[in-house]
Parts: structure tokens; C-alpha cells; sequence
């Protein structure tokens, strides 16, 4: 067997363990009431609270490590973040805006994460319709996605001066990031995306490891990187905006899981796409778990925990220094 597969099922392992692991923890033994005692509190504790939680971090740290790998590759840059397109901003502005003034796209159970996924899909438009501009270089969209994240934050920013006390909690819950809302429609939307996403990105696993070697030698092996570049942009900023639509602002899991991927499956793309996917989902699920107890019984926002973890990371990659120490 592969080497690099076996590390993907050990890595799928711990996954699932630390899901166990996550489920099992809390306040009292709900697991065991909830399987054998059947225990109704218990019951629901488990399969409507928890297991969503839980879900929800994998789902959602596997999209914004997947993105962030993408995005590495295509970018060519190691310090790249889903983030820094922008996506984040647009989604918590339109998460505030439902919150504070009323302002929503839609109706019913979706008012506020519909409208946080219409606006980040109109970051993802922005920076899809820039991609097609024949001047726009790599550097040039994380430019303007940093554009977008001043403007986008800077409005959140006045609605937050704007908003009365009880919009306020909720609106820092959402600018933190927080799973504590999460149900198993966002689950199942994120899955969604995320299943195709991770197809559509291993069939172009050869051109994005083509570009190790360079821009110019991937095009004279016959990839056609305008074509590749507007793919994987618009695939993760799809990734993005499906998970910050249901978890808000997560910040680091982009960044750090790839590169643990990377240290982890190596470079080759048909490895590191899944293998970043799993980091991301433990990272996320992993900080939201500590986030549950290490304040018991206020619930962190995970937001808080990724980038206290993240942080430190990220000071590591620049201060590591060396050239394609990435690839």
C-alpha cells in the first residue's frame, strides 16, 4: 500500500477518534445514557447538539483547508488564506446587516445565512470577474482581496457601533466564528459543495503540481493556467462562503492546514487535497472541542481558540524564511 494513503486512513482514524472523543465530552455521561439508557435528554444532547457541532467543524475545516491548499498552489505563495479574498468580510457584512438593520435576501430559517452566503458570493463574483482581467497576476487578487477585507470590515465595523446590546452579542459571535448554532441543514449544504469541490480540484491535481516547477513549465506541458486559475479561485471561494455562512469568520484553519498536510502527504496534489482536508477537520473540530471546556460552561467562541492557535503559526512560516519551504 502507498505510503501516502496509508497516512491519509491514519489521519481519517484520528479523525473519527477525536470525534468520539469530542461527542463523549461534556457535562456529565450523556453518551452512554443517550446509546444504552435511553435517555431522553440525553438523547438530545447528543444527536441535536452535539453531533451537529461536531459535523459541522468537519465539514467546515475540510472546505477552508481544502480552499487554502487550492489557493496555496494556484497562488504559488505559502502565506495565502482563504481569507484574504475577501470572503470573510462580505459574509460577516451580510450577517450583520440581517442582524442589526433587518436587511435580508431571504426569508424564514435561512434570513441570516442566506444573506451572509449572497454577499460572499458577491466577493467571490468580484474577485472571479478580476481573475478574468488579463492583468491580473496572483499578487494583484490577494491585493484586492485585502482591498475588500478593509472596506467589508470597515462596514461591519459601523454597524457594530450601530447595533443595539442584544444584536451586539450576536453579531461578535458571528465576527469571532462560533458552531454553537450549528444544525444538520448546514452540515448537508456544506457537503454539498464541499464533495464536488474536492472532485472537480483532484482532476486538476497533475496541472497544480505541474506549477511547482513554475508558471513557464507548466504552460509549455500544455496546461492552460488562465483556465486552471479562474477554476480554483472560484471553487474556493465557493469552499469559503459555504463555510463561513454557517460558522462566521473562522481565521487560521486556511492557512495552517495545508501546510500540516503538506509536512504530512508531501507535495503531490492527488495527496495533499485530501490530506489538508483532514488537517482543517481536525484543527477545527479539535479547537472547538477545547473551546467547549475550557471555559465550562460558556462556550468559547472557536473563532478565539484557532486564532490563539493559528497565531503562533503564522509567525513560524514567516520567521521559517526559506524559498518553496512549502512545496
Amino acid at each position: 500500500m502507498n505510503e501516502r494513503f496509508l497516512r491519509l486512513l491514519l489521519m481519517a482514524a484520528a479523525l473519527i477518534g477525536l470525534s468520539l472523543l469530542s461527542l463523549s465530552l461534556g457535562g456529565g455521561n450523556e453518551l452512554p445514557a443517550a446509546l444504552w439508557g435511553g435517555d431522553r435528554i440525553a438523547s438530545l444532547i447528543i444527536w441535536e447538539i452535539r453531533l451537529p457541532r461536531i459535523l459541522l467543524a468537519i465539514s467546515g475545516g475540510a472546505s477552508l483547508a481544502l480552499a487554502g491548499a487550492a489557493l496555496q498552489a494556484i497562488l504559488m505563495n505559502p502565506l495565502v488564506d482563504p481569507y484574504l479574498l475577501g470572503i470573510s468580510a462580505g459574509a460577516s457584512l451580510g450577517a450583520a446587516l440581517a442582524i442589526v438593520l433587518g436587511f435580508s435576501f431571504l426569508s424564514g430559517a435561512f434570513w441570516l445565512v442566506g444573506n451572509a452566503f449572497i454577499f460572499a458570493l458577491l466577493v467571490a463574483l468580484m474577485v472571479y470577474a478580476l481573475a478574468r482581467s488579463r492583468q491580473a497576476g496572483s499578487y494583484t487578487i490577494i491585493l484586492a482581496g485585502l482591498a475588500m477585507n478593509f472596506i467589508f470590515s470597515a462596514l461591519v465595523g459601523g454597524l457594530q457601533y450601530m447595533a443595539q446590546e442584544a444584536g451586539l452579542r450576536d453579531l461578535m459571535f458571528w465576527i469571532m466564528g462560533s458552531l454553537w448554532n450549528a444544525g444538520y441543514t448546514g452540515v448537508i449544504f456544506i457537503f454539498l459543495i464541499l464533495l464536488p469541490s474536492l472532485i472537480i480540484l483532484l482532476s486538476q491535481a497533475w496541472n497544480l503540481n505541474s506549477l511547482a516547477a513554475g508558471a513557464e513549465t507548466a504552460h509549455s506541458l500544455g496546461v492552460n493556467l488562465s483556465r486552471l486559475h479562474l477554476l480554483v479561485v472560484l471553487v474556493a471561494c465557493l469552499l469559503t462562503a459555504a463555510a463561513v455562512s454557517f460558522m462566521g469568520a473562522v481565521s487560521f484553519v486556511g492557512l495552517v492546514g495545508p501546510h500540516i498536510g503538506r509536512e504530512i502527504t508531501g507535495g503531490d496534489h492527488r495527496f495533499l487535497l485530501p490530506g489538508a482536508a483532514l488537517c482543517g477537520a481536525i484543527l477545527l473540530l479539535g479547537a472547538d472541542t477545547l473551546a467547549r471546556l475550557v471555559l465550562w460552561p460558556m462556550d468559547l467562541p472557536v473563532g478565539i481558540m484557532t486564532a490563539l492557535l493559528g497565531g503562533p503559526f503564522f509567525i513560524y512560516l514567516l520567521l521559517k524564511g526559506r524559498k518553496n519551504s512549502w512545496l
